[in-house]
């Protein structure tokens, strides 16, 4: 009978998983540290996804940083959670007030709507990019995968020089700031590449992870990890190559654009709102075109009913700006809506959602 090789346990790679998982991130000065996650659907309150004892690396913390997860420095909150607490466990009433607390500064569980109007546009506009980096990245891999056949096994057991001078070869690697460290605690030698937008204080950052006691090279991006076993060296630098260019080329180009589009102030968005909501009011009395307008600060989202086809209605995504450019365009579609590629916004025909048109236009309830 063939003898199985046994699988590394991939401690790492569940860490790297976990804490891009996690809400937030607690330490203390003697490099301990706690995951905490708050699934709703399983219980009221946070409970410990990681607990670690290990260092965390200034490129672990690059790496929170880049997955938008907040990190605390509290000795003491993470001194009685480490105490007290296995990793799976929830936390129980006896600390839920301090936890409680943590929580309430994270942005996710805030109410935005009290938070002043440039705050709530950083919000809106960093989950926009976040959203946008995400997409470009998993197009990326997309790339990366239909070619992945084309890159060979490394025969050498330097994997870390492969990989350092395979980084070199790469045309746009001298465009990104690079920095290499060893983790000890967990045998890791880790490396960052990255960028800013330096005109909005934007930061992207890919991070490679090599880990010879796991057999594997591990590629993080916040849309995605990538595993391949340590002599996949070419693999791994094939979609860091495919990474760097899209940084490059695609994501500050992207980010860029987003920024400029949504230089606005509370002024001109009470503006837009106002204009659009009349538009749509005085288009209803004429036409009898039902609607819905929502909006965050960047984009504002618009429901159309169909008048022939009352199982469709029409789905607009249209930025505060766009719609200032030329509101007469935004007039011309909603008297008449139909898809046209030189509309200057967003639109796509969608399933009829009742829910998302105004409230004059929902049902009574008696």
């Amino acid at each position: 009978m063939e003898k199985k090789t046994k699988t590394p346990e991939r401690h790492f790679y569940n860490l790297l998983s976990a804490i891009g998982q996690s809400d937030v991130i607690i330490r203390d000065e003697s490099n301990r540290f706690l995951g905490l996650y708050y699934d709703s659907k399983k219980k009221e309150a946070p409970y410990v996804i990681c607990k670690e004892s290990g260092t965390l690396s200034n490129c672990l913390y690059k790496y929170l940083k880049t997955a938008d997860v907040l990190c605390v420095d509290d000795s003491l909150l993470t001194e009685n959670l480490y105490d007290n607490f296995k990793e799976g466990e929830f936390i129980t009433d006896a600390f839920y007030n301090w936890v409680a607390k943590i929580y309430a500064d994270l942005r996710k569980y805030k109410d935005e709507t009290k938070e002043p109007f440039h705050k709530r546009l950083n919000n809106d506009l960093t989950n926009q990019i976040n959203l946008t980096e995400k997409k470009i990245y998993n197009r990326a891999l997309k790339r990366f995968r239909k070619n992945e056949l084309k890159y060979s096994n490394n025969k050498s057991c330097d994997v870390e020089r492969i990989l350092e001078e395979g980084f070199t070869a790469i045309p746009e690697f001298y465009k990104l700031k690079y920095e290499k460290s060893y983790n000890e605690k967990y045998e890791v030698a880790e490396y960052c590449l990255g960028t800013e937008v330096s005109n909005y204080n934007i930061e992207f950052c890919l991070f490679i992870f090599v880990s010879k006691k796991e057999d594997a090279i591990y590629v993080c991006t916040p849309a995605f990890t990538e595993s391949f076993k340590i002599d996949e060296a070419g693999w791994a630098l094939g979609l860091v190559g495919e990474l760097t260019k899209t940084i490059t080329h695609e994501l500050i180009r992207s980010t860029e654009k987003y920024c400029r589009e949504f230089e606005i102030n509370l002024r001109l968005y009470e503006k837009a709102y106002t204009s659009m909501k009349n538009l749509l009011e005085t288009n209803y009395q004429k036409t009898g075109i039902e609607y819905g307008l929502k909006s965050d600060t960047t984009v504002f989202e618009v429901y159309l009913r169909k008048q022939d086809k009352n199982s469709s209605m029409f789905f607009i995504v249209i930025t505060c700006n766009e719609f200032l450019r030329d509101p007469e365009a935004f007039k011309k579609f909603i008297s008449a809506p139909y898809k046209m590629r030189r509309w200057n916004f967003w639109c796509r025909e969608r399933k009829y959602d009742q829910k998302k048109f105004d409230e004059k236009f929902q049902p009574e309830i008696s």
